[in-house]
């Protein structure tokens, strides 16, 4: 689990809280916040929305996606480095077919097939296009997914003034017939422009955001991989596939993979 949007997530809603209870000293405060209908008014007409911008078949994939912004990577770009100078390593002095052996170890299915091309032979040239078509495929996968996070972001403060626009029509004709429900009224009004930029900025914008992030940080290390293939299928050495991945890691990182090859 990724502690960061959870620990982030927690603290956006107690500052609301702490807000709305006045310090947390006057916890009946909350139910001036809370109504059914705005509530209504923003969620179902966002998810509304969004539910005629995109096809069912990518809705149905919204909640797996989202999930994503929540669950904290497995890959790492050091250990990916060093596993492909092993690979390398072992290509070189005792043979490509001796790789086939570890394949089954391997639980990165895309490194898993690039492993497999490199044991099959294949032109470096043949397989750095093969990888990247399936690596735009990808991208375009993740894309979809943060188009819906995106859209939801755009629509829920629309709701929100939506609402609005309800509450003060609503107000509007209270105030020739009875005064007194003037007060509930726009109550509607301002509740749901607040449920709207909650919405948007404490949930829907942030999980876009992060899945970006995510979606930057596995390409990066597709793009080792495949940089990793190509040149064992051009059948450089260690220190050449060590010194060409290097250079995808910021100055930290590097100084952290010679130091752990200087003492190992």
């Amino acid at each position: 689990m990724d502690l960061g949007s959870v620990a982030g997530l927690l603290l956006g809603v107690f500052a609301l809280v702490f807000g709305m209870t006045a310090n947390l000293t006057n916890f009946a405060n909350l139910g001036f916040f809370l109504d059914p209908a705005s509530f209504a008014v923003v969620m179902v007409g966002t998810i509304a929305s969004t539910f005629i911008t995109f096809p069912m078949s990518q809705m149905k994939t919204t909640f797996a996606v989202g999930k994503n912004a929540f669950v904290e990577p497995t890959f790492s770009n050091m250990d990916l480095i060093k596993q492909l100078v092993n690979f390398a390593n072992i290509a070189r002095v005792e043979g490509v077919l001796q790789l086939e052996s570890r394949l089954e170890d391997l639980t990165d299915d895309f490194l898993s097939r690039s492993m497999t091309i490199v044991v099959n032979g294949m032109d470096s040239a043949d397989a750095r296009i093969l990888l990247e078509n399936e690596l735009s495929f990808v991208e375009e996968r993740h894309s979809a997914g943060q188009d819906i996070f995106d859209y939801l972001n755009k629509y829920s403060p629309a709701f929100g003034m939506i609402g609005t626009l309800m509450g003060l029509v609503l107000m509007l004709n209270a105030m020739g017939d009875d005064p007194g429900g003037i007060g509930p009224a726009m109550s509607i009004a301002l509740i749901t422009t607040f449920y709207g930029a909650i919405m948007s900025n404490l949930i829907f914008t942030p999980i876009c955001s992060k899945l970006k992030m995510r979606h930057r940080n596995e390409m990066l290390y597709r793009q080792i991989t495949i940089e990793g293939t190509v040149l064992m299928l051009e059948a450089a050495n260690a220190r050449v596939v060590e010194g060409t991945l290097k250079g995808f890691l910021p100055p930290k990182e590097r100084e952290m993979l010679d130091a752990e090859a200087a003492a190992g």
